[in-house]
């Protein structure tokens, strides 16, 4: 399995890892077009295996470690220093548990809402006129929050785009579940369908699109409300309007 190098000469090599959970295709090229427009270099594999974050959520802590170390191999086989991930769920399990299971993890790991506020910084991108601004609901997802105490970048993110941020009562360490997470969708759908819908009929702006920078917080979301919104579609939209 080899590498699909889009940059050379670069001594940092950087992966997009897209997530190993079931996702939306659309999700993953907005991405790869906003790393373009911003130009963010980095590389990309196909078909990567899972990480383990369901089988560690589950208690198989035995075939997480069996994958964590495969990826590990995988990705030291094709000299990688560093993942820019898409998906909260991965993020956390790089950050915050691969270095529990193995011996060696010396990957750098960013979220992409991270990398995407550099990127926006350093080629100074930015809405400056009110009249373009647009008002959204921002909803923090428990992984990338409360594990990974990421709050402030996807909300400068959107700011910088011209996002105008209403916020739900429960918010950052206090954010209310969506019930994507923990395995809790797989084996208890409908209480975690529930959890969704209690959720939206929290917000406090009932016409305005949710977004939150879990893609699998906006598609559970949006299996419940047609307001709710990818990280990606808004960002990639809001450049568009700006290049």
């Amino acid at each position: 399995m080899g590498i699909k190098s889009l940059i050379f000469g670069n001594k940092e090599k950087v992966l997009y890892f897209s997530g190993c959970e079931d996702g939306d295709e659309k999700v993953d090229e907005n991405y790869k077009e906003i790393m373009a427009r911003l130009g963010i270099k980095y590389e990309f594999i196909e078909e990567l295996p899972s990480c383990g974050f369901l089988d560690y959520e589950l208690g198989d802590r035995k075939r997480a470690k069996e994958l964590a170390e495969g990826m590990n191999n995988l990705f030291l086989e094709n000299s990688i220093t560093k993942i820019i991930t898409s998906s909260a769920l991965c993020y956390h399990m790089f950050r915050n548990i691969y270095p529990k299971l193995l011996r060696e993890w010396n990957i750098l790991v960013e979220h992409i809402s991270v990398s995407i506020l550099a990127g926006l910084r350093r080629k100074r991108i930015f809405y400056s006129s009110t009249d373009s601004f647009v008002s959204v609901v921002y909803h923090d997802s428990c992984y990338l929050g409360r594990h990974c105490g990421i709050y402030n970048e996807p909300r400068e993110v959107i700011k910088f785009l011209g996002g105008n941020i209403f916020e739900f009562r429960k918010n950052k360490e206090n954010s209310v579940s969506c019930g994507v997470g923990g395995g809790l969708l797989e084996n208890f759908p409908e209480t975690a369908n529930k959890l969704a819908r209690n959720l939206i009929s929290s917000s406090p702006e009932k016409d305005l699109q949710i977004i939150s920078a879990c893609s699998s917080c906006s598609s559970h979301l949006k299996s419940s409300s047609e307001n709710s919104l990818d990280f990606s579609s808004f960002v990639l939209g809001r450049l568009r309007g700006l290049q």
